[in-house]
């Protein structure tokens, strides 16, 4: 039976034409797939006698229900019973129990009362593109667009409206008695209550007179007139700030001011703090992103803090500079940039996170790189910078060009593959060329007056900084193969010819010291004229793996698996004295070791330094080790899986090196490490360095030791025979003691994928609620000592970690302990308080010059209310 669907667009007729070949003169069907009225096509002729013109619905009506569906002729009215469904157009109409009635073109919707709960099921619902509204009733005109809706809960942006009973228009929705929130619940925790209130979709929200309400409470807190963006864009508003105090400055707002969304894709704030002994900082920063091609961060920070109360004390002038962009997609040109350049003093004053506070050190990095698509040649141009904010060492570079090709196969056969060794010959190229410049002065003249070691000021010796900026350019060419040996070892032979180009070189002068003895310094004079320097060395490494066993029988380990990588590596360089002469090296006949002239690089401490002296012909041995153990799983009953592989040690690695062309010193210092996790859960680092040879006394200083290695092993030693001499080790063991604290108990496709990268983008300054208690400790412990200077010691324990009190509340607390001079290290502690649409925090800092608490209470972001997730501080430009 051929089977059609009633178009809704045509009236419902009063009579019918009755086929004489079907009995059944009126046969309806419910088709229980689609839910939707069948009706045989050759039994029912459509008479029009109530005309409908065809205008008056733009489009077809659709309309579904899961329990049954009743039709009158009379009134002109379908009725729809359970899971009831209209749709029309992008309007789309959902309720329990709805009526649609022909004469007057519009559609009813209610929900039932479950007469065994007491609860309403089948609550309409009406969407229309983004915009849904929940309410007790809809009557909705499928011709006007208007409508009447009582009891509704209505989505609008970020904000939910409460009322009723609501008129609704195609321009515009009023609400009478509305309350207007962020909070998702049916009694929200806040609202603004007003009598009037008027909603343009995706536009915005105008209420009169209006007062605000906590838990149910109305407050006196109101104004005449409410206005509310409601765009999917950004929206302009202030920012309100952080209330706390510090035992220097007194009380303090912080981090208040005003963002304003510029469009689309840029977006600026302004902030600042005030302190209540006069000092401020302000701080200005921009936002900019064009999706799928690039996003980035601009900020510009000054401020003037002083410490104490007193009009007397200065209070410095700082400053910070922050660039940060990225190049989105997979693309041929990318440009990165990550700028942090500020004054010394800035985030020592500015700033209460941790890791910005103890910070001595910052870099900053612009990069532009190219890779030319089906060739090997790669392209970059890179700006940077690093500064110490102790020694006030800043050196720059601007800026470094790098021109590379990658790996080519030149005897590699195109037809088929070939395994001999020719074939797989490789050879590549890495040129660069940069200059840089520092304000430590290593050996020039200011004022005609020389220096060796001094430390300039920017803004009085710019132009004498760029003056002795050094520029150069080196070029590389390595050239490698690889093959078996007696099937089980590998070869790889490699040959790497190495260029430089500098436009000066440096010059000596031999000195004879008031006590007779000959030293030989750089004059700051340097002999201009493009110098260039060639050399070369040859390296081949030979590599296998060995395997052992030893089966066990114990209650815990069936067996140990010991995997040994043996490497040992040939290295050949010639003497470049006699090759290269003046142009390389400074040599003086007075000034001898051992018989022969002690050469002075020209290049020393250059941008690329350059050709070594003295002939290598060394062989370095590498033992790396790894043990492994067959263990019963005791979680295992099925026996299915009964035996689990663990690590015992993951790595334990011993390396050195002998130098056949020395004449004296052969052998290199010995490295010893290791690294092990112990119970899955404990992580282990070891860090050791041995030296085989006596170091001895020169001079000394005050607390300057001059000292030198002599050629005596340390096991002939008369005064402290050892075989040999411990230098320095460092054992790093940390743990966290709930590893579920650092993984997600919820798959990623639960959560909304916005708010994960949001998080993901800084997981340091977010706090999980759904974690009961974390806690990560880290201890230290470290040595160091050569010759007779006095030994120096580390030995700390740093932790931080976070429980949770209750459901909404949590602590965190973050420090350190100096066991050597027993003293509690930087402390902060922490504590959270979910509010649901709302977040509390209390920052406080209780010891040390930044003792301080800060206050804060904001609406959450409705992005990590999905992830019920807080974030703890403003720490990535704000300081905090």
């Amino acid at each position: 039976m051929n089977v059609g669907l009633i178009n809704a667009q045509s009236p419902i007729s009063d009579s019918v034409a009755i086929n004489r070949m079907q009995k059944d003169s009126l046969f309806f069907k419910i088709d229980s797939s689609q839910a939707r009225i069948a009706v045989p096509i050759d039994t029912l002729v459509v008479v029009d006698t109530l005309e409908v013109p065809q205008d008056d619905i733009d489009t077809r009506i659709q309309y579904s229900c899961r329990d049954s569906i009743r039709m009158s002729m009379a009134d002109q009215r379908v009725y729809l019973y359970g899971e009831s469904k209209v749709v029309y157009g992008t309007k789309n109409i959902e309720a329990e129990y709805l009526v649609i009635n022909w004469v007057t073109n519009e559609v009813s919707a209610y929900g039932r009362l479950d007469t065994l709960t007491g609860k309403t099921v089948g609550t309409p619902i009406f969407k229309e593109g983004s915009d849904m509204y929940v309410a007790d009733s809809i009557r909705y005109n499928m011709k006007s667009g208007k409508g009447i809706i009582k009891g509704i809960v209505t989505r609008q942006g970020d904000g939910y409206i409460h009322g009723g009973p609501v008129k609704r228009t195609p321009e515009a929705i009023y609400v009478k008695h509305a309350l207007y929130t962020t909070c998702d619940l049916p009694h929200p925790h806040y609202s603004i209550n007003a009598s009037k209130l008027k909603v343009i979709p995706g536009d915005k929200v105008v209420t009169g007179p209006f007062h605000m309400e906590v838990m149910g409470i109305p407050t006196p807190l109101g104004l005449p007139l409410g206005f509310f963006p409601v765009t999917s864009r950004s929206k302009s508003g202030l920012i309100i700030p952080t209330i706390g105090e510090s035992r220097s400055r007194g009380f303090f707002l912080t981090n208040g001011g005003y963002y304003w969304a510029v469009n689309d894709y840029v977006g600026a704030k302004i902030i600042g703090d005030l302190y209540a002994n006069k000092s401020y900082r302000i701080l200005t920063q921009a936002n900019y992103i064009k999706r799928y091609n690039y996003s980035g961060l601009t900020s510009f920070s000054y401020s003037k803090l002083k410490e104490g109360f007193a009009d007397t004390t200065s209070a410095p002038e700082l400053f910070n500079f922050r660039w940060s962009h990225t190049t989105i997609g997979n693309k041929p040109s990318r440009l990165s940039a990550d700028v942090n350049i500020s004054s010394s003093k800035y985030y020592t004053a500015n700033s209460y996170n941790p890791i910005n506070y103890q910070s001595t050190n910052f870099a900053s990095n612009v990069s532009w790189s190219k890779a030319f698509r089906n060739s090997p040649f790669n392209l970059s141009v890179a700006f940077r910078q690093e500064q110490n904010t102790i020694s006030k060492v800043m050196t720059a570079t601007l800026p470094e060009v790098n021109f590379s090709m990658n790996r080519v196969y030149p005897f590699k056969s195109k037809t088929k593959p070939g395994n001999n060794w020719y074939e797989k010959i490789n050879i590549s190229y890495n040129g660069s060329t940069k200059y840089t410049a520092t304000n430590q002065l290593k050996n020039g003249t200011i004022n005609n007056e020389a220096y060796t070691d001094t430390i300039l000021t920017i803004q009085d010796n710019f132009n004498k900084i760029l003056q002795e900026g050094q520029w150069g350019v080196k070029n590389a060419v390595p050239i490698s193969t690889t093959f078996k040996v007696m099937k089980y070892f590998s070869l790889n032979p490699r040959v790497i010819l190495e260029n430089w180009v500098y436009g000066n070189r440096l010059d000596y002068d031999t000195i004879r010291t008031k006590t007779g003895v000959l030293s030989v310094q750089p004059e700051s004079n340097k002999i201009n004229g493009i110098n260039t320097a060639f050399s070369g060395n040859f390296t081949t490494a030979l590599t296998t793996r060995i395997y052992g066993t030893y089966r066990v029988n114990t209650k815990f380990l069936q067996g140990i698996r010991h995997t040994l990588i043996p490497t040992f590596t040939y290295t050949y360089r010639p003497d470049l004295v006699a090759m290269g002469g003046d142009q390389y090296f400074y040599t003086n006949s007075a000034v001898v070791n051992k018989g022969k002239e002690t050469p002075f690089s020209r290049y020393k401490e250059y941008v690329y330094g350059g050709p070594q002296s003295g002939t290598v012909n060394s062989l370095s041995i590498n033992l790396q080790n790894t043990i492994e153990g067959k263990a019963r799983n005791r979680k295992d009953t099925t026996s299915l899986n009964g035996t689990k592989k663990i690590k015992l040690i993951e790595n334990l690695s011993v390396a050195g090196a002998y130098n056949f062309s020395a004449d004296s010193l052969n052998w290199s210092l010995i490295n010893l490490n290791a690294r092990s996790r112990l119970f899955d859960k404990i992580d282990i680092n070891f860090n050791s360095t041995f030296d085989p040879y006596e170091t001895i006394l020169d001079s000394m200083n005050g607390d300057n030791y001059v000292q030198r290695r002599v050629d005596n092993f340390a096991f002939k030693s008369e005064t402290n025979k050892r075989f040999l001499i411990l230098t320095n080790y460092n054992i790093a063991l940390s743990t966290n003691l709930n590893p579920n604290g650092q993984k997600s108990q919820r798959p990623v496709s639960s959560i909304n994928p916005n708010a994960a990268n949001y998080v993901i983008a800084g997981a340091d300054q977010y706090i999980d609620f759904k974690i009961p208690w974390n806690l990560f400790i880290s201890y230290n412990m470290s040595y160091t000592k050569i010759g007779v200077a006095p030994a120096t010691y580390v030995n700390s324990l740093t932790f931080n970690g976070d429980v949770k009190i209750s459901d909404n509340w949590k602590v965190k607390v973050t420090s350190g302990f100096d066991i050597l001079n027993q003293k509690l290290g930087y402390t902060t502690i922490q504590i959270f308080r979910d509010l649901h649409c709302w977040q509390m925090s209390l920052n406080v800092v209780p010891l040390g010059e930044r003792q301080s608490f800060m206050f804060t209470l904001n609406a959450k972001s409705s992005l990590l209310k999905d992830l019920k997730i807080n974030k703890q501080n403003a720490t990535y430009n704000g300081g905090y």
